[in-house]
């Protein structure tokens, strides 16, 4: 059963239950049954396995990285001429970020909620080019503190 299939099957049961009660079933207590049974079916989800840190794209040098939470849709950018392994301990970004703001959300929603994206650059400029230009893309959702990078 989806979770759609369960919200349906437990306002029905509280709406006859209500209706031999004599009460109205209301707009908040179908939200309520909603959040409770979609809660209930996420705690059966598989969560996502964490990325094989070993594949290719972890292992390039000179890249622009983003860690995005899939949540709120905000994102922490980033580069590297190292690749993101050695920028990360075995990649391990959750572990050695000293970003306040994404590790209050790390807390929050769960390593799991979060997505790493890799892109690849020829040279430094270039770089820096497509950090300052994924920054300025995301300016209101965006983990980094720092002022804007000048694009060259």
């Amino acid at each position: 059963m989806n979770s759609l299939e369960s919200t349906i099957q437990r306002i029905n049961e509280v709406a006859a239950t209500m209706k031999v009660q004599g009460l109205k079933l209301t707009a908040s207590v179908v939200i309520e049954l909603s959040k409770q049974a979609h809660n209930e079916f996420m705690k059966g989800q598989r969560r996502p396995a964490m990325p094989d840190f070993s594949e290719p794209r972890f292992n390039a040098e000179k890249i622009v990285y983003t860690i995005q939470n899939t949540q709120n849709r905000k994102v922490y950018i980033g580069k590297t001429i190292r690749t993101f392994c050695k920028r990360y301990s075995k990649g391990e970004w959750w572990k050695h970020t000293d970003n306040v703001d994404l590790k209050f959300d790390l807390e929050k929603y769960g390593y799991a909620n979060f997505r790493v994206n890799i892109y690849h650059c020829d040279s430094k400029e270039s770089m820096d080019e497509m950090e300052a230009g994924l920054i300025s893309m995301n300016w209101a959702t965006r983990y980094n503190r720092r002022p804007e990078p000048v694009v060259r």
